[in-house]
């Protein structure tokens, strides 16, 4: 609804299609993160269940991580990239609304719900190509990584609200007019402190024409 400075607050919560428009394309950035904080998370939940290097190795052999060095190079690849479009979005003079938007409350519930998501369709695949069953998802590694990855969701969240909150206050900053520029701004001045000439009063001076005889 409009404000009386005449932009307008945006609600996140009015649509999925606004929401959109106003925050940038979110799809990119939140598919970016999201894919980034899956890879993340899952290295954290296997660290914290086999904290041995050797341990770690063989246990993720034993469930399909073979090329785990290829995805986890992708995901950080796509989470930089959507990072980056959003970074890029925000500071298009066009999106001054955004620092109307709660990003918190608009990225968290979808990061966790995309990370989630990720997580298991990931670990299904992986017990998928060892022939292991729809059980091998109850495993305590993927019980911690569920887990994990919800708690690296609120986190990125939390540092992309501060991360923007921060640009829009150096941005807010940098533009306003210095104390110096404002001094040195012309100063109307009034007809009725200077009165213009009035013409035929002579040369462009205060002195009347000549007085006839």
């Amino acid at each position: 609804m409009p404000n009386n400075d005449g932009g307008s607050n945006v609600s996140l919560m009015e649509g999925h299609g606004r929401a959109g428009l106003d925050i940038g394309r979110a799809p990119i950035w939140l598919g970016g993160l999201a894919a980034f904080g899956i890879v993340a998370a899952h290295c954290v939940a296997y660290i914290m269940m086999a904290p041995e290097g050797e341990e770690r190795a063989l246990l993720m052999d034993a469930t399909g991580h073979q090329f785990w060095g290829v995805v986890f190079a992708l995901g950080l690849g796509v989470g930089v990239a959507g990072v980056s479009w959003l970074m890029v979005n925000f500071l298009h003079p066009s999106t001054a609304e955004h620092s109307k938007v709660n990003l918190f409350a608009f990225a968290a519930p979808r990061l966790m719900a995309l990370q989630v998501g990720g997580f298991v369709l990931l670990e299904a695949t992986e017990r998928m190509f060892m022939g292991g069953g729809a059980h091998a998802l109850l495993e305590p590694v993927v019980i911690v990584g569920l887990v994990v990855q919800i708690a690296v969701a609120l986190v990125a969240a939390v540092i992309l609200s501060l991360l923007t909150r921060t640009l829009h206050a150096l941005l807010s900053t940098s533009n306003r007019p210095s104390v110096g520029a404002e001094r040195t701004l012309p100063r109307p001045t009034s007809r009725w402190v200077q009165p213009s000439l009035a013409p035929g009063t002579g040369a462009g001076t205060w002195r009347g024409p000549p007085l006839r005889a």
